[in-house]
């Protein structure tokens, strides 16, 4: 969402609110049904008992990392001011929530262009325990000493402000064993809107809604949904909505993200392709830092890059792409003599071969046909021609490819990186190993991404004195880089996959958490 107003306190305190209605029914829709589908944005918690579990175990987790140290002790302190651990499905319900059902949180306007509303949908465990709760957080927190009752759609709700006549603090109401709790002025207006909301219109019918949920899969307690129309998306490209997936684990944390293609899709679907080859072992260097597999049709994927970045296609570049087969694999490390004052002073995207080594590989369909583009290439760039191999630069960087057989190898980085591709490649051996758990990223779909944490510990500790200069610079770079090393631990990965299910791109990406360093 652009703007919000739900701050950590509010969204505790509505946690909390409930309304006198005791016997209320338990069970009832889903808390998206109080939504409508046109909302600016949506963060919806399917079953809240999963949700607190998960967060506690990840809590756990990193409360043992350096620097997690206060986690248990703000656990605590928030426990205490609560009356309730948030953390803990019992305790929860014992504060009058319904663990095994959802809840949600939606910022509403009820006019074009004025600021959200926060409003929250609560599953009802035990009204009364709720009364009890909001009674003593909105006397001693906000300090509203006057309340009153309203009635929207035949149902009343309770209005909390300071004083009788000033602007309303809270607005409670409960329908359909929900809690409904609008925070600000416009509360009782937003209420009054969604008591009357027609289940046909709301997020729980919302077909956009639906094929998130379907692409994101199962095992997310914790999801988000952006509208075709919500401000946070009018700078997207056309979409038919955004729906994304956040779980976690005591060892690390997955997010999805569905973009629903809408009347994009036919312009997307191409990048499929077959994926052949995409489960193959790599051939890349076994200390490779960050690998990339692309099982996308190259030439798409070079016209679709372009296009949204707005360049021209240099069809020698496309010609070439035709001739790539799945999987395309690319490889990148620390380089040979990395200058870490160019790293560290933001210049690594402005020259980046000082930082990273690159390599690439792939099978091609007509060796031939990839040698005629590869030279027109070199007419269009000035270069001379090359004979199976073709070298641009020179000095301190050089972009080098060759084509040996039916595959073509390619370096970039210090000049001779690619004489040393070739030679590692013809001696075979171990090529590079995804860590544990992550491989699958790199196996079919669109292609994957994973950033090798061992990989990356074992370069910097690698590091030549002369990496770092001299001065103070060296010093803060050395600190820099042995916080990073002991924060990573053994084990730590990220990982990116990219997937095209039925009108939806989907995005994955896999955070695992290493073992801290004893």
């Amino acid at each position: 969402m652009r703007r919000s107003h739900l701050t950590p306190a509010l969204v505790v305190l509505a946690l909390l609110s409930g309304c006198a209605r005791c016997g209320a029914p338990r069970g009832g829709p889903p808390p998206e049904r109080f939504i409508p589908a046109t909302n600016a944005g949506a963060v919806v918690i399917p079953v809240v008992a999963d949700a607190s579990r998960q967060a506690a175990a990840l809590l756990e987790a990193l409360a043992t990392r350096p620097g997690g140290e206060g986690l248990r002790q703000q656990r605590t302190g928030l426990g205490l001011q609560l009356t309730f651990d948030i953390f803990d499905p019992e305790s929860l319900e014992g504060a009058g929530l319904d663990v095994q059902r959802g809840l949600a949180i939606a910022e509403l306007a009820t006019r074009p262009g004025e600021p959200g509303t926060p409003l929250l949908i609560l599953p009802v465990g035990d009204a009364p325990k709720l009364e009890q709760q909001v009674t003593r957080l909105a006397r001693e927190r906000l300090g509203a000493g006057d309340h009153g009752e309203q009635v929207a759609n035949g149902i009343k709700f309770t209005v909390w402000r300071r004083a009788a006549g000033e602007a309303a603090l809270l607005s409670v109401a409960q329908a359909e064993g929900s809690m409904l709790v609008a925070i600000g002025p416009p509360g009782p207006e937003v209420l009054r809107v969604v008591l009357a909301l027609d289940p046909a219109v709301s997020l729980a019918a919302s077909p956009s809604w639906k094929r998130g949920r379907t692409a994101l899969g199962d095992g997310f307690p914790l999801l988000f949904f952006a509208p075709r129309d919500a401000p946070a998306l009018l700078d997207l490209p056309a979409t038919d909505g955004v729906a994304a997936g956040l779980s976690a684990t005591a060892s690390g944390v997955r997010l999805a993200v569905a973009i629903m293609l809408g009347v994009q899709e036919p312009l997307v679907r191409p990048l499929a392709g077959t994926g052949d080859g995409s489960s193959q072992p790599s051939r890349l260097d076994p200390a490779t830092v960050v690998a990339f597999r692309l099982s996308a049709d190259p030439q798409v994927a070079v016209r679709l890059a372009a296009g949204q970045l707005g360049l021209p296609i240099l069809e020698p570049i496309a010609a070439m792409a035709a001739q790539l087969a799945t999987p395309v694999e690319v490889g990148a490390g620390l380089a040979a003599k990395v200058d870490l004052a160019t790293l560290l002073g933001g210049q690594a995207l402005a020259q980046p071969l000082k930082v990273a080594r690159v390599e690439a590989l792939a099978e091609l369909k007509d060796p031939a046909a990839f040698a005629v583009a590869s030279n027109q290439l070199m007419t269009r760039l000035g270069a001379p021609a090359g004979k199976g191999t073709w070298v641009l630069g020179g000095g301190d960087a050089e972009l080098a490819w060759a084509v040996q057989g039916k595959l073509v190898a390619l370096s970039a980085g210090a000049a001779g990186g690619l004489p040393s591709l070739l030679k590692r490649l013809g001696a075979g051996g171990r090529g590079f190993e995804p860590p544990a758990g992550m491989a699958g990223s790199l196996a079919g779909g669109l292609g994957g991404l994973v950033v090798h944490g061992d990989n990356l510990v074992a370069a910097l500790r690698a590091l030549p004195p002369s990496a770092f200069g001299a001065g103070p610079d060296a010093v803060v770079g050395r600190s820099l880089v042995e916080k990073l090393v002991s924060s990573l631990g053994q084990g730590a990965a990220v990982a990116l996959r990219a997937d095209l299910p039925a009108g939806a791109l989907k995005l994955t990406l896999d955070l695992r958490l290493g073992t801290p360093p004893r």
